[in-house]
């Protein structure tokens, strides 16, 4: 990884494990001790802050996006598990959504990686203008900027973040 990148992921996990709520979140889930007695049989992959952190520092993530689905994976796990109409629900997806937004950019490291992520964002796009309440013509709106895209060569790669962050706005 990057060294960059890698003290920019150390902070971020740094502050996240300051967060007092992420007290909840930062060692790994006993099902005895924390009286969730089903929990290995709904989260079959399990992650912490203080398994991140180790990882990190020790260089055992090739990328800042392992780094970051295990991130996003603590919070998903507590989403999954508790579901989204409880408290630990709520404010899971809070903190998810917050990392994310601290981490704006990182999960993407390969053209593979901003390829998926593209993707993913025009369909997004896409079903935002299909529920639009003015009337027009999505699909040549949608048409318009695929093709716009599939022209571009080849991309800066330092714009990445910038243009995922403000895909995601939309």
């Amino acid at each position: 990884m990057n060294p960059k990148v890698l003290k920019v992921c150390q902070e971020i996990t740094k502050s996240f494990i300051a967060r007092e709520i992420n007290i909840f979140f930062l060692n790994p889930v006993d099902p005895e001790r924390d009286d969730l007695p089903d929990y290995h049989k709904i989260v079959t992959n399990p992650m912490d802050l203080t398994t991140v952190e180790p990882k990190l520092n020790n260089s055992i993530y090739n990328s800042s996006s392992q780094w970051y689905k295990d991130m996003c994976l603590i919070y998903e796990n507590a989403i999954k598990y508790h579901t989204e109409n409880t408290i630990w629900g709520i404010i899971a997806e809070q903190l998810l959504d917050d990392f994310k937004k601290a981490a704006s950019g990182l999960q993407i490291e390969t053209m593979d990686e901003w390829t998926a992520a593209l993707a993913k964002q025009t369909k997004k796009f896409g079903e935002v203008i299909s529920n639009s309440p003015i009337k027009i013509n999505s699909n040549v709106l949608v048409s318009g900027c695929i093709k716009r895209a599939e022209g571009l060569r080849s991309f800066p790669q330092d714009l990445i973040p910038e243009l995922i962050s403000k895909l995601n706005s939309l």
